[in-house]
């Protein structure tokens, strides 16, 4: 049996129809009587122009037809084509200032019984049959129109410092846009420009911009397709009783660095006329236990981390801000390569809508998210009221007047002037070359 169509309109305006003409079918003529049979409905069952009363404003009617077909069959069949959107198009409306609320109520109650007409008109023939061939309707949501993909992301340890990442996966924003993400593992030993140049990962997060813009100096095609925080949230936690506030005050002590951290470590000691002989440096995880336990006299964290896990233990802490012990760059870079960016163009600007709205969920439902990473990490054994109070102070760092991800020459600039002043760069680079923005404006651009 033919599908059936049902069409719910308001009719509040007297339509001009300028569609085409139907397509010719060839049916018995059917009669459709209602039991409540007003003179409204005798007069919109006739095929002709009534004359009526002076003082009453003119009805709608069709012209008188000489194919032998019904009036209502003939309305109905055109209200049901304007499911078409070639039909839709072509169709043109004009309001008719003479119209009275009779004659809208009259046209509604039209329009609710031809709906329900509509069903049984179809199912009858080849009155109801569709053109051989028609154009694909469109519709308000871009999945349908979009090649599956998938991309391997490099990111660090799986909290809720990447809740945005998370929540685009759980919530089915990821889906939405036809892609998949695989989250690369991480360790303290991995460096994410070397996974991503090497081709492991198509798209990943870099914790020190300077180290992204020494990789970049050195001759390694990486670029920045959008940064997480707006300003460094980065720098040296140390405890109250001995306390380490400027950089000046870790010489002769033991820091706990990452990875990682090497770089705007060297940066800041750089800035401060100091080296890393001037002290000890002894690598560490993202655990602050060895802080806890005497092992270093400093630990690198984010000011949303490990500092609130600390006071949440009893612990009084100090904090020294990279960005203020002079480290002026973004923080948690998103970067790909000069020919990923190309490639997977498409790919990635999907990957950085779904994420930015994970993280407008994120910072909606903070609880919900931080118990999402709690449960998604179990080794970690995160602590889900800590992980909600780390959500909500990353929100800071990461808003923007010009929205999540945004970045500009300007500040990039500032960076590598300042890697250029301490002699850290190994061949000149501008801010035009390392940041590529196409991709998040593509991204804005999605639903």
């Amino acid at each position: 049996m033919p599908s059936c169509t049902f069409t719910f309109m308001t009719i509040t305006e007297r339509v001009t129809s300028t569609c085409p003409s139907a397509p010719d079918r060839s049916t018995s003529r059917r009669t459709f009587r209602s039991s409540s049979t007003s003179r409204a409905w005798r007069s919109l069952r006739s095929c002709g122009n009534k004359r009526v009363a002076p003082n009453r404003p003119r009805r709608l009617h069709a012209p008188r037809r000489t194919d032998g077909r019904s009036c209502w069959t003939s309305r109905v069949e055109r209200i049901a084509r304007l499911r078409s959107s070639s039909d839709a198009i072509a169709c043109r409306a004009t309001v008719d200032p003479r119209l009275t609320r009779r004659d809208l109520l009259r046209l509604g109650a039209f329009a609710a019984s031809s709906a329900a007409i509509a069903p049984i008109i179809q199912a009858c023939g080849q009155a109801a049959q569709a053109p051989a061939s028609s154009a694909p309707v469109a519709t308000a949501s871009a999945k349908s129109t979009l090649a599956p993909a998938s991309l391997n992301v490099q990111v660090g340890v799986q909290n809720v410092e990447f809740a945005g990442i998370l929540a685009a996966e759980d919530q089915g924003y990821l889906k939405a846009l036809a892609l998949a993400e695989t989250l690369l593992p991480y360790g303290p030993n991995v460096q994410p420009v070397t996974v991503i140049a090497g081709g492991s990962a198509h798209v990943g997060v870099i914790g020190g911009a300077d180290t992204f813009l020494k990789a970049r100096a050195s001759g390694i095609p990486v670029v920045a397709i959008g940064t997480m925080y707006q300003k460094a949230p980065s720098g040296l936690v140390s405890l109250a009783k001995n306390p380490i506030r400027s950089p000046k005050d870790a010489v002769g002590k033991k820091i706990g660095l990452q990875s990682g951290a090497r770089g705007p470590w060297s940066t800041i000691l750089n800035l401060a006329g100091l080296k890393e002989s001037d002290m000890t440096i002894i690598p560490v995880q993202f655990d602050p236990t060895p802080l806890v336990q005497g092992q270093v006299d400093g630990f690198w964290s984010f000011a949303f981390n490990q500092p609130l896990v600390l006071q949440a233990q009893g612990l009084d802490t100090v904090f020294m801000t990279a960005f203020d012990a002079g480290y002026k760059f973004y923080g948690d870079v998103i970067i790909t390569t000069d020919q990923g960016a190309k490639d997977s163009a498409d790919a990635l600007s999907r990957w950085l809508r779904a994420t930015s709205k994970g993280w407008d969920y994120a910072f909606g439902y903070p609880d919900a998210v931080a118990k999402l990473a709690a449960d998604r990490s179990p080794a970690l054994n995160l602590d889900v009221k800590q992980q909600t109070a780390q959500l909500k102070a990353e929100k800071d760092f990461m808003m923007s007047s010009k929205g999540i991800y945004a970045m500009d020459q300007a500040t990039w600039q500032a960076g590598i002037d300042i890697l250029k002043s301490l002699n850290q760069l190994d061949k000149p680079i501008t801010a035009a070359e390392v940041m590529n923005t196409s991709i998040l404006e593509a991204a804005a651009k999605l639903p």
